[in-house]
């Protein structure tokens, strides 16, 4: 007798569970094509933005790190030659201490070990507190979070002072570029040494 209600109240759940859908379908047929086309959206979403994030990541840190890269060759360079440039003492030193902060800040800008464990940390975080209300823990951990736009920013100021210390505040890594830009294209010769201007020789002793 107990096998036969339970077998009972089965079919009878299941019925009801038909009558549930088919009334959801009278009363709404195109509930479930919604409901497909959102997930669907918000999958291709979700992986657009993937994609486009990656892209965007990749032309930022390649574009930091060519800027780093010049500013730690011209650091190395100018320090290696500083003493035989013939300045007055008090300037030379001046040009030196600044030399060794800014050599410093590059040392210790984070390294691509750090960022990556750094961006599996906060998407951990966020896994963890999807739904939920977490914005004082949010803030307390973004409080040890690494700085790159300011740590970047940091050191530009300190390559800047030096540019102008040694009397050449226009030489930056785009002035560079467009002069070699307009070497290539062979510009005539007042162009040329205009651009000679913004990106000074390093012969010489006084630049």
């Amino acid at each position: 007798m107990s096998n036969d209600n339970a077998i009972s109240t089965t079919t009878t759940t299941a019925a009801e569970i038909d009558d549930l859908e088919w009334d959801a379908l009278c009363t709404d047929p195109h509930k479930e094509y919604i409901e497909l086309g959102k997930r669907e959206g918000r999958d291709a979403g979700l992986k657009s933005g993937y994609n486009d994030g990656k892209d965007l990541g990749r032309s930022k840190a390649t574009e930091i790190g060519l800027e780093l890269g010049f500013i730690s060759g011209f650091a190395t360079i100018v320090s290696s030659r500083l003493s035989s440039l013939n300045l007055p003492p008090e300037r030379e030193e001046k040009i030196k201490s600044n030399l060794e902060r800014l050599l410093e800040a590059l040392n210790n800008f984070p390294s691509p070990a750090v960022l990556f464990r750094e961006t599996r940390r906060h998407r951990q975080r966020d896994d963890d507190d999807e739904g939920e209300n977490t914005d004082v823990a949010s803030l307390s951990d973004n409080e040890g979070a690494v700085d790159v736009v300011g740590e970047l920013q940091r050191i530009k100021a300190k390559f800047k002072l030096v540019t102008v210390q040694l009397r050449i505040p226009h030489f930056s890594l785009k002035a560079v570029l467009e002069h070699q830009a307009l070497a290539k294209r062979n510009q005539p010769a007042d162009v040329a040494e205009r651009s000679d201007k913004v990106v000074p020789s390093m012969e010489g002793t006084e630049w």
